[in-house]
């Protein structure tokens, strides 16, 4: 019998995407799956892990990351000129129930504060 989907939340500024995914998924598969949703080319979206400063690899899959069910990602788009993507600021993600990097002390909690 084959394990359910996992279900990933992925974020960009006021947007929640919820996506179908299987272990062996690449990221380059969910950001085809971006692509569909959101009308931009997968080649011109970043997805970004939950600290918002860890690149995933378009060959890297959703095991390699251990994205569980209910995960969460980030992504991002390229900028006006192709050459950049967009700046991750922490108003982008006013919806995030994870703490701003900025604010976080070398290994500490924001929680903690």
């Amino acid at each position: 019998m084959a394990a359910p989907p996992i279900y990933v939340r992925a974020k960009r500024q006021n947007e929640t995407v919820f996506l179908s995914c299987e272990p062996g998924d690449t990221m380059m598969l969910l950001k085809t799956k971006l692509q569909e949703i959101t009308g931009t080319d997968a080649t011109s979206i970043r997805i970004l892990g939950l600290d918002r400063l860890t690149i995933f690899e378009d060959e890297s899959t959703v095991a390699d990351h251990q994205l569980k069910d209910n995960a969460i990602v980030y992504f991002v788009f390229k900028g006006e000129h192709g050459d950049t993507y967009e700046d991750v600021k922490p108003h982008m993600f006013a919806d995030s129930d994870v703490p701003d990097p900025a604010t976080l002390e070398e290994g500490g909690d924001e929680s903690k504060k």
